[in-house]
């Protein structure tokens, strides 16, 4: 280890002999660890002298802007129009273009379909009628339903009852059936209409069907 005198000495001097990293007897910076040949020229601001000179920025060098023949030419100066004389442009008339007439085109005759007209007698038979025609249709549906439950349950039940009351159910629906359709004959007979959707009858005074909602057409 060297042995450093530390006396009245500044950590950053202007010449070695006042810095405290500077052995006397060797003539050496110890922080640097370089010789020192002049102390009045300490190896430390050299260094930092360096650094600053690195680090200072140059200016940009802006280039000077070439004036060319073309920018320096000067942009030639307008015309003047040529005046026309008030005689000729008197004569002078601009060209209209007459448009044809707009000729509108009649709409056709708005046709309404012709709603059969039946007398009130006619009319509550038929309501009666319809009425019917409905009640026959539910219970066609129920004996279809007892049918298909009686098939279900063939299995519990011997086969004589289940023959015997399947015969029975199959007869009254295929008559009721029957009927069905001279009723419905006979309400068509007397003005109703018959939905193209679900084939439902009603009324010929009627616009859509009450069962599907589907427009109806006399």
């Amino acid at each position: 280890m060297y042995k450093v005198e530390v006396g009245e000495k500044d950590l950053n001097p202007r010449s070695c002999l006042n810095c405290i990293f500077y052995s006397t007897s060797r003539r050496r910076c110890l922080k640097l660890g370089v010789n020192v040949e002049n102390p009045d020229d300490p190896p430390c601001l050299k260094s930092i002298s360096k650094t600053e000179e690195k680090t200072e920025e140059k200016a940009p060098v802006i280039p000077k802007a070439e004036v060319t023949e073309e920018k320096a030419a000067v942009a030639p100066m307008p015309q003047p129009k040529p005046e026309v004389p008030e005689e000729k442009a008197a004569e002078i008339q601009p060209i209209t273009v007459e448009k044809p007439p707009k000729v509108e085109m009649p709409l056709p005759p708005r046709v309404e379909k012709a709603v059969p007209v039946i007398s009130e007698e006619a009319r509550e038979e038929l309501i009666k009628l319809l009425k019917d025609i409905e009640d026959r249709k539910r219970t066609i549906k129920e004996f279809a339903d007892q049918i298909q439950l009686l098939d279900d349950l063939r299995d519990r039940v011997s086969p004589e009852i289940y023959e015997k009351i399947r015969s029975d159910y199959v007869k009254k629906r295929d008559e009721m059936i029957l009927k069905l359709k001279e009723l419905e004959e006979k309400a068509v007979s007397l003005g109703a209409i018959r939905c193209k959707q679900c084939g439902t009858l009603t009324l010929p005074d009627t616009k859509f069907c009450p069962k599907c909602g589907s427009p109806l057409s006399a």
